[in-house]
C-alpha cells in the first residue's frame, strides 16, 4: 500500500512540476508576443518599395467565349485585378505583426488588401480552370492553370488539377517542373502537394530529381 501512494506522490509532484513549467513557458510566450505587438504599432509607416508585386496580364490567355455566369462572373473579377489601380501581394508568410514592423502599422490596411486581392487572383485562375476542364475545354484549363503557376498561386487544387491534365497527356516532363514549382510554395499543404506530384513519376522513366526549370519561368507564349 505505502510503495503505491508514494509512487502516487511521486507522479502527482512531476506533473505539478510539468504542469508549473508548461504555464511559465507559455506566459513567457505571451509577454514576448505582447512586447513585439507593442513595438510593431508603433512603428511609424514605411515605403512600399520592397514588395514582390503581381501584375496580371491576361494578354497572353486564350479568350473564353462563353455565355456561362459562373465563368463570365469570375473573368470580370480577373480583369478588375489587371487593372492598373489594384495591387497584388502574395504576404502568406508574414504575420500582420510582422508586416507591422516591417512596414508600419498604418499601412497593415492596404497590406492586407494586396494579400487578399492575391487571394482572390489564386481562386478565380482555379474556378475558371475547373470549370473549363469540366466543359472538356482542356487547353483553354491548361492556358488558365499555366498561368496561375506564373503567378504563383498557393492553392493545392490549381497543382493537382494541371498535374492530371499532364498526367492524362502523358507530359511528365512538365510534372517534374510542377515539382520545381511547388518546392517554392508558401502553404502548410506544400509536403502533401510534392508527395502527390512526385507519386505520378513513379513507373515512368522521369523523376523529381531530374534537370528541371520551375513552370513559372517557361515561356508560354
Amino acid at each position: 500500500m505505502f510503495p503505491i501512494f508514494f509512487l502516487f506522490v511521486i507522479f502527482a509532484l512531476i506533473t505539478f512540476l510539468y504542469m508549473n513549467k508548461s504555464n511559465n513557458s507559455l506566459s513567457k510566450e505571451k509577454e514576448e508576443f505582447l512586447e513585439r505587438e507593442r513595438a510593431a504599432n508603433s512603428v511609424r509607416k514605411m515605403p512600399l518599395t520592397d514588395l514582390e508585386y503581381i501584375d496580371v496580364d491576361l494578354s497572353s490567355l486564350p479568350k473564353i467565349e462563353t455565355d456561362d455566369e459562373y465563368i463570365l462572373e469570375r473573368l470580370n473579377t480577373l480583369n478588375r485585378l489587371a487593372s492598373d489601380d489594384v495591387k497584388i501581394a502574395n504576404l502568406s508568410s508574414y504575420t500582420n505583426t510582422e508586416l507591422k514592423l516591417k512596414y508600419g502599422v498604418a499601412n497593415l490596411t492596404l497590406l492586407t488588401e494586396y494579400d487578399q486581392n492575391f487571394t482572390t487572383l489564386c481562386r478565380c485562375l482555379y474556378e475558371i480552370s475547373k470549370r473549363l476542364y469540366d466543359l472538356k475545354d482542356i487547353e483553354k484549363a491548361k492556358a488558365y492553370l499555366e498561368y496561375g503557376i506564373i503567378c504563383k498561386t498557393d492553392l493545392k487544387l490549381h497543382y493537382t488539377l494541371l498535374a492530371d491534365i499532364y498526367e492524362e497527356n502523358l507530359q511528365y516532363k512538365e510534372i517534374v517542373s510542377l515539382i520545381s514549382s511547388a518546392k517554392t510554395v508558401n502553404s502548410a499543404l506544400k509536403t502533401s502537394l510534392i508527395k502527390d506530384l512526385e507519386e505520378r513519376l513513379k513507373g515512368t522513366n522521369y523523376s523529381a530529381d531530374d534537370e528541371k526549370t520551375p513552370l513559372e519561368d517557361i515561356s508560354l507564349s
